[in-house]
């Protein structure tokens, strides 16, 4: 289980709970998107009488760029532009076994905004995507002495502009 918090440069702490209403909105207009279309290869549907319906789940698809998601151990979409000076993002990892909560750990990136303009950046943290535990004598799950390690990738991070 994952928990998300966002601090701001004044030391404000909020809690980012999970967004499920926004990301199954986000999973069923993708799934439609992907339907017609997987249905206008297979011949099924017409593009020229499709078109109208294509470009109305493109626009919905792609309106979910502007809204924060958060889901499992992945925030989408941070909204860069809203950080004044700089912001930490921490995600702290719970096991739930048996009704009971045991504390994994944390982690967290700070991001600095220096760029200015009217414009939106996104951010992309690469590898982001797993959670690693070190066994009780505090090998690492990827220490050579074990018998198959884990390869554990270098997060990394890719910051775009929006506008291209």
């Amino acid at each position: 289980m994952f928990k998300w918090a966002y601090e701001n440069n004044m030391g404000i702490v909020q809690e980012l709970p999970v967004t499920t209403e926004l990301n199954n909105d986000y999973d069923t207009a993708v799934n439609n998107y992907q339907t017609l279309v997987n249905n206008i290869n297979a011949g099924i549907r017409f593009k020229n009488e499709s078109e109208q319906e294509l470009i109305q789940l493109e626009e919905t698809v792609d309106s979910f760029k502007q809204k924060q998601r958060v889901k499992d151990n992945k925030i989408y979409d941070v909204q860069v532009k809203e950080i004044t000076t700089f912001g930490i993002f921490r995600c702290s990892v719970y096991k739930l076994q048996n009704d009971v909560e045991t504390f994994i750990g944390t982690a967290s990136i700070t991001l600095f905004n220096t760029l200015s303009g009217d414009g939106r950046y996104s951010l992309i943290i690469n590898n982001g995507t797993a959670a690693y535990q070190y066994d009780a004598n505090g090998l690492s799950p990827n220490h050579a002495t074990l018998e198959k390690p884990v390869e554990i990738q270098a997060l990394s991070f890719t910051v775009y502009d929006n506008t291209g």
